[in-house]
Parts: C-alpha cells; sequence; structure tokens
C-alpha cells in the first residue's frame, strides 16, 4: 500500500468526517472559520482544528499503524491518566509534557487541573508512553514519531534516536513500526534491519547502522541538550533516564489482536 500515513488512517472514514461537515452538520455555531478558530484556538484551517485530531484521535494499533478510535472523545488529563490512553493534544504535540497540554485544556476549556505524576512534569508525554508504556503505547510512538501533522507541529529532529532504540524493541511488530517510521523520516531504506531475525543478528545490524556516518549526522538535535525529550548535548538519548522508565512497564505479554 503506497499511500500516505494520513490517506490510509482517514480512509476508515467518510468524507464528512475527514474535513469535518458531519460534525459541524449538528455544531453550527462552529461552520465560521473565525468562530472555529475561537473554539480550538488553532488556526481554523490547521490540523489542531481538525475535529477528528482532538474528537477521534489516533489511539487504536491496526496493520501495524496508528488508527482513530471511532469513539467520540474529549481529551482529558485525568482520561488519559487512568486509561492509559494517550491524550489527542500530544499526539500532534510530541514534544510537550502532560502538564502543558492540562494547563491548555484549564485555561480554555476550564478543566479541573489533574494531579500528574512527576515524570510527566519534566519529559515529553509521547516518549513517557513510548519508554514506560506497554506494548501498544509503544506501538502508537513509533507510528506517531511518523505522523505528517505531528512532525510539522514538533519537528523530527530529535525522533531519530528514539526510533533507533525501538528497533530493539522485544516486539517484532513494535520494531517493524520504528523501521517503517525511520524509512518515512528518510533517515534508512526499507528492510534495512531485519525485524525478525535472530536477536544475535539484529544487535550486530543495529552496531552497523549506529556506526555509519549519515546515520550518526541524523541523530544530532539542532540545538543543545533537550531533556524533555531525553536527549543529551551529544544527541545521545540519556540512557539513565530511559532505563527509568522502561523499569516502570507492566512485563505481561500483550497480544494487539488486528
Amino acid at each position: 500500500d503506497t499511500r500516505s500515513d494520513g490517506e490510509w488512517t482517514n480512509d476508515l472514514l467518510r468524507p464528512a468526517a475527514v474535513d469535518g461537515t458531519v460534525c459541524l452538520d449538528c455544531h453550527q455555531d462552529l461552520q465560521a472559520p473565525e468562530k472555529l478558530a475561537a473554539h480550538t484556538h488553532h488556526e481554523a484551517n490547521s490540523s489542531g482544528s481538525a475535529c477528528m485530531n482532538c474528537h477521534m484521535p489516533n489511539t487504536n494499533v491496526g496493520f501495524l499503524r496508528g488508527m482513530r478510535n471511532h469513539r467520540i472523545t474529549v481529551p482529558r488529563v485525568q482520561d488519559s491518566l487512568a486509561t492509559g490512553r494517550p491524550l489527542a493534544c500530544n499526539q500532534c504535540h510530541l514534544d510537550q509534557t502532560l502538564v502543558w497540554s492540562g494547563q491548555h485544556l484549564s485555561e480554555w476549556y476550564g478543566h479541573n487541573k489533574a494531579e500528574v505524576p512527576a515524570v510527566h512534569r519534566d519529559v515529553a508525554a509521547s516518549l513517557v508512553w513510548m519508554w514506560s508504556g506497554d506494548a501498544g503505547q509503544r506501538a502508537l510512538g513509533a507510528w506517531n514519531l511518523r505522523w505528517p501533522p505531528a512532525l510539522a507541529v514538533s519537528g523530527r529532529d530529535w525522533t531519530t534516536p528514539h526510533l533507533l532504540a525501538l528497533l530493539e524493541d522485544d516486539y517484532p511488530g513494535i520494531r517493524q513500526i520504528a523501521l517503517r517510521s525511520l524509512e518515512v523520516n528518510g533517515v534508512m531504506e526499507k528492510e534495512a534491519v531485519k525485524v525478525f531475525a535472530p536477536e544475535a543478528e539484529r544487535r550486530a545490524q543495529m552496531s552497523a547502522i549506529r556506526a555509519a556516518p549519515g546515520t550518526q549526522a541524523s541523530t544530532q538535535p539542532t540545538t543543545g541538550p533537550r531533556p524533555e525529550l531525553l536527549l543529551m548535548e551529544s544527541g545521545q538519548l540519556d540512557a539513565a533516564r530511559i532505563a527509568a522508565l522502561k523499569s516502570q512497564r507492566d512485563p505481561v505479554p500483550l497480544s494487539l489482536a488486528e
């Protein structure tokens, strides 16, 4: 399937849902661009004003891609903390914390501020889920790092080290998603790593990839250390903080049914 992730994912919705027509048929007070922008606090023609991105976000996994949840919901920090379902805000703003999202939701919509664990105060929420979460959260994290609306908002200069690390995940499906994201982002070619190969063979492949000058250059952030993104000044991952996050994972095996 050569279609982009955006085309493929939105293909599950009828056109009236993709452009928001079906939503605005009822919410007629938001039909005018200025009214819509006032409601969303994003430009009317931006991904942040697309109804489906806030109310039907890509919180499911299917065919090794993120897929939209067909339940219409309101993004709330409390719900994300209670269920583990990624907050829609942080699926676009991949480089922001859950506290950051909570502050905006409180200011804009009057949401009560939730008690947020310490880790969500200084680490981007997408990375908390990706490194401390279960296989489903990690799969969504790997896919989000190639989703065009998210990269347009959050940039991509910091994503490569995380995707390279996910190539060593215990789940081959997550390794495949990470590899595809690296391919889409122009970092490496398709099939550069045999994700179903024995561990020793994969480790040898990863060592060769990390030693390649082109790959090393692509891991360098554009500006200094970025602790909220678990990156040190060298552009390498902060191994100690990531190990601490990984220690919080629930090790029970998880099967994602298609």
